[in-house]
């Protein structure tokens, strides 16, 4: 599929998308939360796309724009015209999209993920819950404003004799601050230098 293609789909959605972009091999299409279903199960049914496979549903954070903070994007293949397709929209942090399960049943699993993860919330979704984490994990782990280490760790304690959850305590004594870089432990690092 060429330029003519994204044209085409200029054309015939034009009310649905902001923005059409074909780089080599990769055709994207940008979109409002609202419209995501209605271009999707265009996409998956119309004679002249059918993208009948969504591999993968995903969501990027960034944490800078307050208010589109999350990019989520839905990728797609047709197997007749051999071709991969991505549409992408934004939410901010606060509002929740619709479910594409009955279009692609698959997304089920992606749209839990997705939640688990970011705390994206999909309406209509038939079985929202977490799938990653444990059920009454309080956060949402691949958000940038969550720490590395955590939050809670899990130990086993002597005197109790039972695992404990536990603020996390980092001691400092432990770490090493002698280099500017890390990669400066490695003998790789002072050969590439030479």
């Amino acid at each position: 599929m060429t330029s003519n293609f994204t044209k085409y789909l200029s054309t015939v959605l034009n009310s649905y998308i902001y923005v059409t972009r074909n780089t080599p091999g990769e055709l994207v299409l940008f979109t409002s939360a609202s419209s995501v279903k209605k271009i999707l199960s265009f996409l998956k049914k119309h004679t002249n796309t059918q993208f009948e496979i969504l591999t993968d549903l995903t969501a990027i954070d960034y944490i800078a724009n307050t208010k589109q903070r999350f990019q989520i994007s839905y990728n797609l293949i047709s197997i007749r015209y051999q071709t991969r397709f991505r549409v992408q929209t934004s939410v901010n942090n606060y509002v929740s999209i619709d479910s594409v399960e009955s279009v692609y049943p698959n997304s089920n699993w992606l749209e839990r993920e997705v939640w688990d993860m970011y705390g994206i919330a999909f309406n209509k979704h038939t079985d929202l819950r977490r799938i990653l984490t444990d059920y009454g994990f309080p956060n949402f782990p691949l958000r940038k404003d969550f720490p590395v280490s955590g939050y809670t760790e899990v130990e086993y304690n002597d005197t109790k004799k039972r695992v404990v959850i536990q603020p996390v305590s980092v001691k400092q004594d432990t770490r090493n601050f002698k280099y500017n870089t890390s990669w400066q432990n490695f003998g790789v690092y002072n050969l590439r230098k030479n």
